[in-house]
């Protein structure tokens, strides 16, 4: 990879404690379209992976998972949904506690300068939404190329996210399931939840979709091969006043989320005792 490779060794910690452990599938993340977006400029979305995976891996414990909750929504506002995470998957007092250290953790630079520029921030991120939104790869985006106006196209992805945390709701009291793959249903719901409510989505927010991958097929399986289909993106403003091409990661990314909720994984004890962590 060229550029900044430093963080890769925080996206291959988030597929380990994610339960990954095979090394073709770590050979093939690196070459994905959204990982190279991630990882080659320094983004911060691979933290954002992190503290997802590490949310995962410690659901069952109070403190540690409340507390990667809470950083990834500090880092990021848009991944609110993972507080809907803890409460539909009976995680109230976590959910308490990680909006504590959301904000925490949030104010905690403002701080550090006096809370200065603290009350213009708000109208600054109405004013990014307003000039980046059309030119990302955000439901936004693709109501306004299909000439919707960008209030109408920002309620449809208001409604249609609202509907994907209805649906984790839903999952989570199928009784066939066994806890973890309810579990596993719900976070990547969540996560479309999360991915469809923002105006703005840049191709390497979509490092995400790691989670839910990771979470059904832990090892190399024909659906690790889905995310090349991003490998035709090129720039930003690439489908800039084409819906079409925004098709390319709307399909994939509905493809990798619902394949999580309908095939979710079945490993049984066998797998090193991951399917009861």
């Amino acid at each position: 990879m060229s550029g900044c490779s430093c963080r890769w060794p925080q996206s291959v910690a988030a597929l380990w404690l994610l339960g990954v452990r095979d090394w073709r599938c770590y050979a093939l993340a690196a070459d994905y379209r959204f990982v190279k977006a991630a990882v080659s400029p320094g983004t911060a979305t691979p933290l954002l992976l992190l503290a997802v995976a590490m949310a995962w891996r410690w659901r069952k414990h109070l403190l540690s998972g409340s507390i990667a909750v809470g950083a990834a929504v500090a880092l990021k506002i848009f991944l609110w949904p993972l507080l809907a995470w803890l409460a539909v998957t009976r995680r109230a007092r976590m959910g308490i506690a990680a909006i504590g250290f959301a904000v925490g953790l949030a104010l905690l630079p403002w701080a550090a300068i006096g809370f200065a520029g603290i009350t213009n921030y708000p109208g600054l991120l109405r004013r990014l939404s307003d000039d980046e939104a059309a030119q990302s790869f955000s439901l936004v985006a693709i109501g306004v190329r299909a000439h919707l106006a960008e209030s109408v196209a920002a309620g449809l992805s208001v409604v249609i996210a609202l509907a994907l945390l209805a649906a984790a709701y839903r999952v989570v009291r199928v009784p066939q399931r066994t806890p973890r793959n309810r579990d596993a249903a719900a976070l990547a719901l969540t996560l479309a939840a999360a991915l469809a409510a923002t105006p703005i989505v840049w191709l390497h927010y979509l490092l995400l979709l790691l989670v839910p991958l990771a979470l059904t097929r832990p090892r190399l399986s024909p659906l690790w091969l889905l995310p090349f289909a991003y490998a035709p993106i090129e720039h930003v403003g690439w489908a800039y006043g084409d819906a079409r091409k925004l098709g390319i990661p709307l399909l994939v990314t509905g493809t990798m989320t619902a394949t999580a909720v309908i095939r979710a994984p079945l490993w049984g004890r066998r797998s090193r005792g991951l399917a009861t962590r």
